[in-house]
């Protein structure tokens, strides 16, 4: 439930096709309030999915998740994560220690067949 649905914005399906890709390794937190799910890119590894339950957001659950993200990848192993500018992604990793390297805009490119 923490998508949140102010309209399709192709989100759901990009998940949906990362998930289903053998190179995903997707993670949940003990009581499922948060999950992630690691993309390994190349010589990288994109957290490209992160998000916490409606109802659990504002107590710290997406930090901890971002805390403990960089344990889930081969030591050296370049990991980066992908936020909405200024959401609540973002705050959260600033508050974990996570650096901002760049920002860009969304670039989905419309696949309908």
């Amino acid at each position: 439930d923490a998508w949140g649905h102010g309209g399709d914005t192709g989100r759901e399906e990009a998940y949906r096709r990362r998930f289903r890709d053998p190179r995903s390794h997707p993670y949940r937190t003990g009581d499922g309030d948060g999950v992630l799910l690691l993309f390994d890119s190349g010589p990288t590894t994109q957290l490209c999915h992160f998000a916490v339950r409606r109802s659990a957001q504002g107590r710290g659950v997406g930090r901890r998740m971002l805390d403990l993200a960089g344990g889930l990848v081969p030591a050296g192993r370049p990991l980066w994560l992908f936020t909405k500018a200024g959401g609540s992604a973002d705050r959260a990793a600033a508050r974990a220690g996570w650096s901002l390297d760049h920002t860009a805009e969304d670039w989905i490119f419309d696949l309908k067949t």
